[in-house]
């Protein structure tokens, strides 16, 4: 008797680990046909990639496949489960349509069936940095985004939020915008954003803080006024309140920006045309507008 049960315990034994060895072997995987990835979405887009999202609807798998286009070979593949919802496309360019990416789950290589199109997407343009000037002759100011963020080609606008005012304002399809001016010494702080046809938005660009100064007055009539070489050079001194005033290489507020000088600093006055002197700075010359300056 008790060699028959051991016999018996011995058969059984072989029996599962023979059916275990079955259903793990390549051969039992390639019964196994992964379902149709569905639920095509897009997640997080970044400056320079897509998370395409889907869902595996209980599939088995243990890859995941990106094509693109009509290729025949993926581009991504991923380890992947039936948890796995999501694969990232990187290393892509701001400012470009990206479209015709299909997915497909691969379980122990036997792969489904490729799924339809993804809903086309653009990467978002780089998030753009903030400019903030006076207008001269108004208490208004102008905010300006730079040149590296491009509109246009997906690209839709950008939007200002004024932080201490928590005023999120309306999208702009213009490189500038003009708000209304402060009182002088009141601080504000900006920030901005970008944002793509499908109404996908960038991070928030860092912080840029501005103070309202006395409204600059532009001289009503053009002149220029070269100093007489052979007399003492006039001087200006920047007014002690103002913390760093910008030198341009033209006398207008859509001059280059070369450098700043700082209050209580004092220059030599080379010439003065409508309102703005040309001083001496570093190896050049450049333009300070006079209503932050005293010259003597």
């Amino acid at each position: 008797m008790t060699y028959y049960l051991k016999k018996r315990n011995f058969i059984s034994i072989l029996l599962v680990t023979g059916y275990w060895l079955l259903v793990t072997s390549p051969a039992a995987h390639a019964q196994y046909l992964p379902g149709m990835p569905g639920k095509l979405g897009v997640g997080a887009v970044s400056q320079t990639g897509i998370e395409w999202t889907f869902s595996l609807g209980g599939s088995l798998a243990n890859e995941v496949q990106l094509f693109v286009g009509n290729d025949t070979a993926p581009k991504i593949t991923i380890p992947a489960d039936t948890g796995t919802v999501s694969i990232f496309e990187g290393d892509l360019e701001p400012n470009t349509r990206y479209a015709a990416r299909r997915i497909r789950a691969v379980y122990y290589g036997v792969g489904g069936a490729l799924s339809a199109e993804f809903p086309a997407a653009y990467t978002l343009a780089r998030v753009p940095s903030l400019a903030i000037e006076p207008i001269i002759g108004s208490p208004n100011i102008q905010l300006s985004v730079s040149e590296s963020f491009r509109l246009g080609e997906g690209v839709s606008g950008w939007q200002v939020y004024d932080v201490l005012r928590r005023d999120l304002r309306d999208w702009v399809g213009t490189y500038t915008l003009q708000l209304p001016g402060g009182a002088p010494g009141e601080g504000r702080v900006f920030k901005v954003r970008a944002r793509n046809a499908e109404g996908l938005v960038t991070d928030w660009s860092e912080s840029v803080s501005y103070i309202y100064e006395p409204i600059p007055i532009a001289s009503p009539e053009p002149s220029v006024e070269t100093v007489n070489a052979s007399s003492p050079l006039p001087t200006l001194t920047v007014n002690a309140n103002v913390a760093a005033l910008r030198v341009r290489n033209q006398p207008s507020l859509s001059g280059l920006i070369i450098g700043r000088v700082h209050g209580g600093q004092s220059h030599p006055v080379l010439a003065e045309q409508d309102g703005w002197y040309r001083i001496p700075y570093q190896s050049r010359e450049g333009w300070v507008f006079g209503g932050y300056v005293s010259v003597h």
